[in-house]
């Protein structure tokens, strides 16, 4: 992550971890596959959108 052009390393504790755990565990196949099929649709709104032209990208 990169905040005021600086690299900043998050550092997770033990609840922080299991929640991003849990998190991953609904991305599914299933989802993956939604995603994949619907991907051009998907990038034309995300740039269409104000966060691509507001984040940082390095």
């Amino acid at each position: 992550m990169w905040k005021n052009g600086k690299l900043m390393i998050p550092v997770l504790n033990s609840k922080d971890y299991q929640a991003l755990h849990r998190i991953a565990d609904l991305i599914t196949a299933d989802l993956i596959r939604l995603f994949e099929d619907y991907r051009s649709m998907l990038v034309q709104a995300y740039h269409a959108s104000p966060f691509a032209h507001c984040w940082n990208h390095r």
